[in-house]
């Protein structure tokens, strides 16, 4: 834990910006940043290779404002799309497409928090969510699935992505486990959510799992890092403010950094691009960076690390 913490807290990303940190490659093999593969293959060949097209798709509220964040730090190699029932809400955030979904059924007022009309937005507005998939070979779904609009049109998003052949990527979470058990959760043990969240979660896992079979679950654990608002960032500021903490010291996980998380994933879309991934046999992977610690132990670590 401390290599990862202190990785963290003390990187300078010289030489790097967040474009080209956060890249969607769609080629394969070697590469080299000043070699057009594609045109050395259809000069070599004598046809068009196509292109992989990728899409992050964030569905209501919070999936529109992770894509708003991916859009600020320049993503490149996919296009973002929002879908919102919500009109203001919608109105502000940032992505390459939006769509209002459901404009005659909740003339751009929401849908109150009720994923029933959520997913009948989505139905409302199938055609213009098809055309922006059109052709996509791997779609990121994001949303915060609390029960609004995201919850309910992320079975849609699905089944379109379905016909239309792609493979789709969700983020879960180690939520969908209650906690109870000693040592790491593996990929096959029963989930049991014990919070609303956890159980939202594990409901788009069995939505993703029964409507899509090229899919991949992806799960993780306290997610730390740049940009990322989150427990690190918590103690940080209760530093700068000189204010006490209470930190519970009986729940232990193993810390991910968000950098290592997003590198891991890049290797999955590889080997889906390449037509070389197992969905059947990794439906759901479990990805967080090695060690063990308690809340408690990371707080005084970090504060310990800023003391040095």
């Amino acid at each position: 834990m401390e290599s990862i913490i202190k990785n963290a807290l003390g990187r300078s990303f010289e030489g790097e910006s967040p474009s080209n940190r956060f890249k969607l490659e769609s080629t394969s093999g070697a590469t080299y940043s000043n070699v057009d593969y594609y045109k050395l293959a259809e000069q070599e060949f004598g046809f068009s290779v196509k292109r992989a097209k990728i899409a992050v798709v964030g569905c209501g509220g919070a999936g529109q404002n992770a894509v708003t964040r991916l859009t600020e730090i320049g993503i490149e190699g996919a296009t973002t799309i929002s879908l919102n029932s919500d009109a203001k809400h919608l109105a502000v955030g940032k992505a390459d497409k939006k769509i209002l979904i459901g404009k005659e059924l909740t003339r751009g007022l929401g849908c109150g928090g009720y994923p029933e009309i959520g997913k009948k937005c989505a139905e409302e507005s199938r055609n213009e969510i098809k055309d922006v998939l059109e052709g996509v070979d791997l779609l990121f779904a994001v949303a915060g699935l609390g029960k609004g609009t995201g919850t309910g049109s992320v079975p849609v998003v699905c089944e379109i992505a379905k016909g239309m052949g792609a493979a789709l990527i969700f983020i879960s979470s180690d939520y969908v486990f209650d906690g109870k058990k000693a040592g790491a959760y593996k990929e096959d043990d029963p989930a049991n959510p014990v919070s609303v969240y956890g159980q939202n979660k594990l409901n788009a896992e069995n939505i993703i799992r029964s409507t899509l079979e090229n899919s991949v679950i992806i799960r993780s654990s306290w997610l730390f890092g740049e940009g990322k608002k989150g427990f690190i960032q918590f103690v940080l500021q209760a530093v700068k403010e000189k204010r006490p903490i209470s930190v519970i010291s009986d729940k232990y996980g193993s810390p991910t950094y968000v950098v290592d998380l997003s590198a891991a994933i890049m290797k999955i879309i590889r080997l889906i691009l390449d037509n070389q991934y197992d969905f059947k046999q990794n439906n759901i992977v479990h990805i967080t960076n090695a060690g063990v610690c308690s809340w408690y132990d990371m707080a005084k670590f970090v504060i310990d690390t800023l003391k040095a």
